[in-house]
């Protein structure tokens, strides 16, 4: 699974070969999937599997981009374990999540303007308040969103994204101890 600028970076170069969708939609829903965190509810609720790039929903910029946030989580994974990325990790509780992060400062200058998706997160679609999400919790993740996109994360970015997220500070102090 991949983390927040992950889903946009890759999420943009597929949004680029399709046709006829609202980006701010669409990348709002590519974002959405992992509310969960916040909103404490059970991955498979809000994942799906099985995905393909040609089974991208075409009648909803919101659904295309969840599912490509699902495709998107599905490539990545297939991609690290194939090349045998996890084993050349050290061996950590919360190395899955370190490397999240990693690759998010390491993709975060490849995005053009990070203001724009800040400002899309301004706009709460519909949808997602169509999934058992209340407007508090919406908020609390839009918020949460915009302030990590706020500039290139660094370990006090991490850390402070972690414990939001609802973790608690031994995670997140592991986690940022595996980044360094």
């Amino acid at each position: 699974m991949a983390s927040q600028i992950a889903h946009v970076v890759y999420g943009k170069k597929i949004f680029d070969r399709l046709t006829s969708f609202s980006w701010p939609d669409f990348v709002v829903g590519t974002l959405f999937p992992d509310i969960r965190y916040v909103a404490k509810v059970e991955r498979d609720k809000l994942h799906k599997f099985g995905t393909s790039e040609e089974s991208i929903p075409r009648g909803n910029s919101f659904e295309a981009g969840m599912y490509v946030h699902w495709l998107i989580d599905e490539k990545r994974e297939k991609f690290i374990v194939e090349r045998g990325l996890y084993e050349l990790l050290p061996k950590g509780n919360y190395m899955h999540a370190s490397l999240k992060l990693v690759e998010d400062e390491l993709l975060y200058d490849t995005f053009g303007d990070w203001s724009k998706i800040i400002r899309i997160l301004d706009y709460y679609p519909e949808e997602e308040m169509g999934y058992g999400i209340n407007k508090e919790t919406g908020e609390y993740w839009h918020e949460l969103l915009k302030k990590y996109f706020q500039k290139k994360p660094q370990p006090s970015t991490f850390r402070e994204l972690i414990l939001r997220l609802g973790f608690d500070k031994e995670i997140g102090d592991t986690v940022i101890d595996q980044v360094k």
